[in-house]
């Protein structure tokens, strides 16, 4: 009926110009003719006004997929390429800590893929990293956890180092206070080891080089984190005498246990003061970053 209203308008505003002349020049036009003009009046603004969706057709779904097409390798790019230095000191412990069991309950059910996106989880939640920075991050250290996992011998061990090292840096370029990522993946890297030498190590060498991982990271005497230290051994004892009989009460008290230890870490490295979280990179920095990021 659309052409319809089309002709009509096309009528009545032929006479509504002859109309209107008698109209306003004549008040006493017949009633007749006033109406018909108001209505043709009406008819054409309706017909001159935009359709009501003709907004919303510029939404459409296919416009917003190539808008999110478009914008999508930028994001990325802008989050892996060009970080942003985080206050490692502002973290939540007791999410971290959930997180730490999570990642542990993955690795000795070799569930690659979970660790992996705890991983990624964790660095968002430990060390403020970007959604896609947190990928390439994680992915080093899921690969150095099964390549330590699958060895047999030290030997075979130190394959895991490079990835580390990867890791440990990445985590470096994260932080307000860049630390030595080498020391720090090589202690990750012994206490993995030691815990498989029992007969030559005890726990309170576990403790040592755990205190000293997290002392490297977070810029603090080792002194600081003994009762981190000691409760991360804790559940890590726990899960070894309960091997592959591990309940699910016995996960529940490890997780407890990592909480309590990532809360003596938190309140350890705690600032005295409020400090911003994020702090802005210089142009070199950054561009030293991407290229570090670029040949890994």
């Amino acid at each position: 009926m659309r052409w319809y209203r089309c002709v009509t308008l096309d009528v009545s505003i032929w006479q509504f110009d002859s109309y209107k002349l008698v109209a306003g020049a004549n008040p006493s036009a017949s009633p007749w003719r006033r109406n018909h003009v108001e209505q043709a009046a009406a008819l054409s603004e309706e017909m001159s006004a935009p359709p009501p969706n003709a907004r919303l057709s510029m939404l459409s779904p296919a416009r917003i997929a190539l808008v999110i097409v478009a914008a999508l390798p930028a994001w990325i790019a802008f989050d892996v390429l060009i970080p942003s230095r985080t206050d490692f000191r502002q973290f939540d412990p007791v999410a971290t800590g959930r997180l730490d069991a999570d990642m542990w309950r993955s690795y000795y059910e070799r569930r690659r893929a979970r660790l992996f996106w705890q991983l990624a989880r964790s660095l968002r939640v430990q060390f403020n990293a970007g959604f896609w920075e947190s990928l390439p991050i994680a992915y080093r250290a899921a690969k150095a956890a099964f390549t330590f996992k699958d060895g047999r011998s030290r030997d075979d061990y130190a394959r895991a180092l490079p990835d580390l090292e990867r890791y440990f840096s990445a985590i470096s370029d994260l932080s307000l206070t860049p630390f030595n990522p080498r020391t720090a993946a090589r202690d990750e890297l012994e206490w993995w080891i030691i815990r498989r030498e029992p007969q030559l190590h005890t726990t309170a060498d576990w403790q040592r080089l755990i205190a000293a991982v997290a002392a490297e990271i977070y810029g603090i005497p080792a002194e600081r984190l003994t009762d981190y230290a000691r409760l991360r051994v804790e559940a890590m004892v726990l899960r070894d005498e309960r091997g592959s009989n591990t309940t699910e009460q016995d996960w529940s008290e490890i997780t407890s246990l990592l909480e309590r230890s990532w809360s003596e870490l938190a309140a350890a490295v705690r600032p005295q003061e409020p400090t911003a979280l994020r702090a802005p990179v210089s142009l070199y920095s950054r561009c030293a970053i991407a290229i570090r990021r670029l040949r890994a």
